[in-house]
């Protein structure tokens, strides 16, 4: 059986800090009931991912390295 997922279309999370990433994650599950979550720890996959589904909001840091928010 499927979870349902929340929200329908999924929140992008976007951070070279993976403990960071984490930690949302888990707040956003416990205390919003986010459960449609897509993490990135590297900025570079974003457009990837942005192509291979649709996302319904993104965070994401803005001081990375390689590519920047």
């Amino acid at each position: 059986m499927n979870p349902i997922l929340y929200p329908p279309l999924p929140l992008l999370l976007v951070d070279d800090e993976k403990p960071w990433l984490r930690s949302l994650s888990i707040t956003l599950k416990s205390t919003g009931g986010f459960t449609n979550l897509i993490l990135c720890d590297d900025s570079r996959q974003v457009p990837e991912i942005m192509d291979s589904r649709e996302v319904g909001v993104v965070l994401l840091d803005l001081n990375m390295p390689y590519v920047s928010g």
